[in-house]
């Protein structure tokens, strides 16, 4: 008995001079926080921050981690002036939106290495971020043969991931290369045209257009696609054709966007945070608004300016340049992401992801031996970063790269293709 008192009061002694020293720690002192959840907390600092029976009570309930916790679970608003602004600062850190981009994945019904390679990169996507807002394939698709789609959906059905977004790209309009039972890229055939595989794709997607819009938590994602492709006009190439009625569309778009989120109204007899009268605007930070098109726009990123990429690109920049909170993200140049800067920021942003089937390298030539690459974005208010993925071994490529839409750089010069 007297042994079991005494292993008892022990246990309680330790445990007061353990939480008296939790209680006087600093956690500005405690290690940045490693994990990929960066609104988390590691448990030592709610120690640090919580009662103890308030603590127990809290983890019991809400059934923590013994590494990290959500702390807004965990510290309520208590009226205190110090903790309503750490819990503002910790909700404008949480990520408004994540997805998988990927492009020119290039499955066909007869080359089993893309398949293998794009259920590859779902595996991996899906066993990084399981709970992904989207995941998006970023044109060159397939080859523009019916059974590469139906090759897709089967491996789509047959493998988990997030609601999927896409958009064309030129391979979309090969199956016009068909001739008979092989390809002949020396001319087109007749049998198929630009209005066809514009219409293949979007019944396969269920789009009304080859461009739509969607949203997640106020951030718009636009989806462009090139409309047309040889068979309407030779010189269009491998580039992406715009029409007009999609080139204002965008525009409207992203300054509807612009007008919704830079000025609110402060209503009457209400105060407002930033300290304007009741009855007057204030400034709200803009959320960025995102853009995907299979071509790069170019002289943005490297390997942009091989190929006029988009027919229509002065337009197109000249409608990019209004909007500092647009990114443009692209595919089509294959261009590696160990090797190359494949992100730019000027008046606006753009990023490239490179391809899951064939990685090239500064050269414009597939590597040897194959990579296989993609992005994993994640979106925050004031920021945007940007983590590339080599599917050989699932690890990740180099450090992430952050896109900052409080402070965007201005660069007055364009890329060049060069390695960084």
């Amino acid at each position: 008995m007297r042994k079991i008192r005494f292993a008892g009061w022990s246990l309680v002694v330790i445990g007061t001079l353990a939480w008296a020293a939790f209680s006087i720690a600093d956690p500005s002192s405690a290690p940045p926080e490693q994990s990929t959840h960066l609104d988390r907390l590691p448990l030592v600092q709610l120690f640090a921050r919580s009662s103890f029976p308030d603590f127990l009570a809290k983890a019991a309930e809400t059934g923590l981690r013994s590494d990290e916790v959500d702390p807004g679970t965990l510290y309520p608003d208590t009226g205190s002036h110090t903790a309503i602004e750490a819990g503002k600062a910790r909700d404008a850190e949480r990520p408004l939106a994540t997805f998988s981009l990927l492009s020119d994945i290039h499955v066909q019904k007869s080359d089993i290495e893309s398949q293998k390679m794009f259920v590859k990169a779902l595996q991996d996507h899906y066993s990084i971020k399981p709970d992904a807002d989207m995941l998006i394939l970023n044109g060159d698709l397939t080859n523009g043969l019916q059974e590469d789609f139906d090759t897709l959906r089967t491996l789509l059905d047959q493998n988990r991931h997030a609601p999927v977004q896409a958009t064309m790209g030129n391979h979309e309009y090969y199956r016009m290369w068909l001739h008979g039972d092989h390809y002949d890229y020396r001319s087109l055939g007749a049998a198929w045209s630009s209005m066809q595989a514009v219409d293949q794709f979007t019944r396969f997607f269920s789009y009304d257009k080859p461009y739509h819009e969607t949203s997640v938590r106020g951030i718009p994602f636009l989806f462009m696609s090139g409309e047309a492709y040889r068979d309407v006009d030779e010189t269009i190439g491998e580039d992406a054709y715009l029409s007009e009625e999609q080139l204002d569309w965008l525009d409207e778009r992203l300054a509807a966007h612009q007008a919704a989120g830079r000025l609110q109204t402060v209503a009457d007899g209400e105060s407002s945070e930033t300290g304007a009268e009741a009855g007057t605007t204030k400034t709200s930070p803009l959320l960025p608004a995102l853009v995907f098109l299979h071509q790069p726009l170019p002289g943005t990123l490297p390997g942009s300016t091989i190929e006029r990429s988009v027919v229509q690109h002065e337009r197109l920049r000249a409608i990019l340049d209004k909007y500092p909170f647009a990114v443009l993200f692209s595919g089509h140049t294959h261009w590696d992401l160990a090797t190359t800067e494949q992100v730019w920021q000027g008046a606006f942003a753009a990023v490239g992801s490179a391809s899951v089937r064939l990685v090239y390298g500064t050269d414009n030539q597939p590597l040897d031996p194959v990579k296989s690459e993609s992005l994993v974005v994640v979106v925050y208010p004031s920021r945007i970063v940007v983590q590339g993925l080599d599917h050989g071994d699932g690890s990740r490529i180099g450090e992430k790269k952050i896109i900052s839409l409080d402070n965007p750089k201005k660069q007055s010069r364009v890329a060049g293709d060069s390695p960084r």
